[in-house]
């Protein structure tokens, strides 16, 4: 027997039943997607529940916000998550809607500054920008595609 390590984007893409209960030639995956990540957003760690809104822009592009807080460093910035990226570490959810999406874009506020990060798939296009201008939220903005 033999055992084969993969990482966590490699397993979500491979079995993304495992995740969200639907597999990958299933039609209702980008539903159950995002079901899980709205259930993800209420739910919080602490037993208590968050607020969210969606907003469905397309079969298959969605953009979800939600009030959590986004653990900060020493200096008040995001700590960093999933990959380095602005994916809470405590938050499998999002990052698991991310590894089977085309593209994604996280916004973060911390203390009225907004950061702003895209990814392709789970993995950061680049760091972590500054100086955005919207609401004090999370905001995930997902694009889903055939992902390889």
């Amino acid at each position: 027997m033999h055992i084969k390590v993969v990482t966590f984007e490699e397993s979500v893409r491979a079995r993304p039943g495992m995740y969200f209960r639907a597999g990958r030639d299933n039609p209702e995956l980008p539903a159950q997607v995002l079901r899980t990540v709205v259930w993800d957003a209420l739910h919080r760690r602490d037993g208590t529940h968050g607020q969210v809104s969606v907003e469905i822009r397309s079969d298959l592009g969605f953009t979800a916000v939600d009030d959590q807080r986004h653990p900060a460093d020493d200096l008040g910035r995001p700590s960093p998550g999933f990959y380095d990226s602005l994916l809470p570490p405590g938050r499998w959810a999002p990052a698991a809607a991310a590894a089977l999406s085309t593209r994604t874009v996280i916004e973060v506020w911390l203390d009225g500054r907004g950061y702003r990060q895209e990814l392709a798939g789970s993995t950061p296009r680049g760091q972590g920008r500054t100086g955005i201008s919207r609401q004090r939220s999370r905001r995930w903005s997902s694009r889903w595609g055939r992902a390889a």
